[in-house]
């Protein structure tokens, strides 16, 4: 989308803003020192940018989780979710089962490809850090997930 595909009348600027939300549009009308049609550029221009980050991002998304599934498989097994050894935080069994009830609910087995492939970015990232209460420095870090990390000499917490 670009401001070039449509006429930019005030009525039309307008109606744009109102659909973005003028709490959202506002956003871009102080960067733009109140000029509606560079505003309407600036968030044409930021849409452009997202989408560019969106396929590395769903690359590198795909790329952890497939790396810390394998780690944790071969430390807890296939449904390494399901392991109390794991020693999940509540926030992160909570994660699991909705991920599980979505699966089931697509009428699919809750198995591990599937409960694996539902769970977001967040859960996995989350797993690199301290784990609330439980910890997963001591469980799941240094005995699988570092693993995950062959050519990187980093910790946890940088991992995180």
């Amino acid at each position: 989308m670009t401001v070039k595909n449509f006429p930019l009348s005030e009525p039309v600027l307008q109606a744009l803003q109102t659909s973005l939300s003028p709490e959202r549009f506002s956003t871009y009308l102080r960067a733009s020192g109140g000029h509606q049609e560079k505003a309407l550029r600036l968030y044409t221009r930021n849409t452009a940018l997202s989408a560019a980050f969106y396929g590395p991002l769903q690359g590198l998304e795909i790329a952890v989780r497939n790396a810390l599934h394998r780690e944790l498989t071969a430390r807890f097994g296939p449904a390494w979710y399901d392991n109390r050894l794991t020693g999940l935080n509540p926030k992160a069994q909570d994660q699991i089962l909705r991920a599980k009830r979505d699966v089931q609910r697509e009428h699919r087995q809750a198995d591990p490809p599937h409960v694996v492939a539902s769970l977001s970015f967040g859960f996995w990232v989350a797993l690199l850090g301290k784990g609330g209460n439980s910890n997963y420095e001591m469980i799941l870090w240094r005995p699988a997930l570092a693993k995950a990390f062959p050519h990187a000499r980093l910790g946890r917490k940088q991992a995180h």
